[in-house]
């Protein structure tokens, strides 16, 4: 009888320590911390911290919005883990050898090419600038003197000011409100623009080629007679500014015993644009508006009975 009541109660503390207990360890080998049944070798519940032998916490294993940060010390502010994007890793520095970004054509769709590239590219402002952080809460002298100096001169954008040109290459992080930049938007970008600036430049070469060309035609020309006008030979000039962005001259020579004489202006598919008359003889010019025609490279040619004198290019910039 004395023996089952002492059963009985070891029964019942057992149960009460069980029921209260914070470290479980089951007949599997599982440990549960905070946790009285563990589905894992270890298996703890609620937030974690990692405490060096003095100081503050070195690394705190918390819940985020939704999933698990780990947040260290107020020295290294960061966070890792699945918040509200499908991951997250928030920190001052991140040192790698190499980063690799999926850009796999599997995983994308809507696929388009860039428009122009350049008039965005000029509205930017790059900018240098010193971050304004709280070091003092960094224990560490030599470390604090470190991320003071690294913060200072640095070369970037303004969020705000990328956000009106570029809105879907900035985003908010939750935690402060804070504006973020993702720099690797601006690699097309740039590349974009590189490839529209080689195609103005080749068109660019082309025409002071052309240019070069005509200034050698005007120095061999003879004059002849007591005025101005050059030999009885059709010329077509280069137009004067080119690129233009208002307004240019194309200067051409009509001789005495030409009939009709038209000057025709054309885009690079070889369509006709516009067309002008000359009733004149001798050196003649006629001025293109630029609101006449698109930002871009054309043609013109002079006809004089039916016949072309020459063919040159123009460029109307923005």
């Amino acid at each position: 009888m004395k023996s089952n009541a002492i059963l009985l109660i070891l029964v019942v503390m057992t149960l009460t320590f069980n029921s209260n207990a914070q470290i479980k360890v089951t007949s599997s080998g599982y440990v549960g911390l905070g946790n009285t049944s563990p589905a894992y070798p270890i298996d703890i519940t609620g937030t974690t911290a990692i405490h060096p032998s003095t100081g503050s916490t070195f690394f705190l294993f918390s819940n985020a919005t939704n999933g698990c940060a780990m947040n260290p010390s107020a020295s290294h502010n960061g966070m890792i883990g699945y918040e509200n994007v499908i991951y997250s890793l928030n920190a001052d520095y991140v040192y790698a050898t190499n980063i690799l970004y999926s850009s796999d054509e599997r995983l994308k769709k809507n696929i388009r090419s860039l428009d122009e590239a350049l008039p965005l590219i000029k509205k930017f402002r790059p900018v240098s600038f010193d971050y304004k952080f709280d070091y003092s809460k960094v224990e560490k002298d030599n470390l604090r003197t470190k991320l003071q100096n690294d913060d200072k001169n640095r070369l970037g954008f303004i969020a705000q000011e990328v956000q009106k040109i570029l809105p879907q290459s900035v985003k908010q992080k939750d935690s402060d409100s804070t504006l973020c930049i993702q720099m690797i938007d601006f690699i097309p970008l740039l590349v974009k623009g590189m490839q529209e600036q080689t195609v103005r430049i080749d068109s660019l070469k082309s025409v002071i080629d052309e240019l070069k060309a005509s200034q050698n035609g005007l120095k061999s020309a003879t004059i002849t007679g007591t005025g101005n006008s050059l030999n009885s030979t059709a010329t077509l000039y280069q137009n004067i500014p080119n690129p233009f962005s208002k307004e240019t001259q194309i200067g051409f020579f009509i001789p005495e015993v030409s009939g009709t004489s038209v000057l025709y202006i054309y885009n690079m598919n070889g369509t006709q644009l516009q067309q002008y008359f000359v009733t004149g003889k001798g050196k003649q010019s006629i001025r293109i508006s630029g609101s006449s025609l698109e930002p871009g490279m054309y043609l013109y040619a002079l006809v004089i009975d039916d016949k072309e004198v020459d063919t040159k290019r123009m460029i109307l910039t923005k």
